[in-house]
């Protein structure tokens, strides 16, 4: 059985730093291969399998550089993932199951934070809201992405549902708020990374549906994906 892959970010060629979500229909079995450059993973739906273990929604996995691994699904499962982008000196592997995890108070009332992993500039959270949220100004000095699980997220450009991944600039400031219930995965970067200057967004509401065609936006004849629009 093959896989589905929306592919959110890219840079490079055959073997490329890539982010995407990836879908793997039941049965779905892969060869042993490396990850020179580091793999991590959220699973999103259903369960992903490898030989160490099974991995169930909300599993947060950081397979570091080097490490080798033959993945399978025996039920299907929909997995957002990131190629070659650890430091090569971040050597950590990690499994956390954030279903059943403690979160602890931010410095914004109303949002809780899971700290999921921190090596150097990169900084890993799922933030939690337990009421209406408003984070005033924030602007992080190497950029930031961000995958919406639960809730709307929203800021002066744009409301961002269950699904959807941006990315904004270095030294970009925004202002972001959200509802009680709401869970966001963020991950902030190592400043100045010129190759990721620019702010990208997905609109990816279907995650259970990759494979089906969605509608897109004038920038499909870029290479650029389904549901893209830019919002820096």
């Amino acid at each position: 059985a093959r896989s589905s892959r929306r592919m959110l970010d890219r840079d490079g060629g055959e073997v490329a730093r890539a982010t995407s979500l990836v879908k793997y229909p039941a049965g779905s079995r892969f060869p042993s291969h490396r990850h020179e450059r580091g793999e991590e993973f959220l699973v999103l739906e259903g369960i992903f399998s490898d030989e160490f273990g099974d991995y169930v929604p909300g599993t947060y996995v950081r397979n570091p550089p080097g490490s080798a691994h033959a993945p399978f699904s025996r039920d299907g499962c929909v997995i957002f993932v990131k190629l070659r982008q650890f430091d090569p000196q971040d050597l950590a592997r990690v499994i956390i199951a954030t279903e059943r995890s403690d979160f602890s108070a931010s410095r914004h009332p109303g949002l809780l934070e899971l700290e999921l992993h921190r090596f150097g500039d990169e900084h890993v959270r799922l933030f939690r809201a337990t009421s209406e949220v408003s984070l005033g100004a924030v602007s992080w000095p190497g950029g930031a992405e961000y995958l919406v699980l639960k809730g709307e997220l929203a800021d002066a450009e744009d409301r961002y549902p269950v699904g959807a991944w941006l990315r904004t600039p270095p030294r970009s400031p925004s202002g972001a708020e959200g509802d009680a219930g709401q869970r966001v995965l963020s991950q902030d970067r190592s400043p100045g990374d010129p190759e990721r200057s620019e702010g990208v967004g997905f609109d990816m509401t279907q995650l259970s549906s990759l494979s089906e065609s969605v509608k897109t936006t004038d920038l499909r004849e870029q290479g650029i994906g389904a549901g893209t629009k830019i919002i820096a």
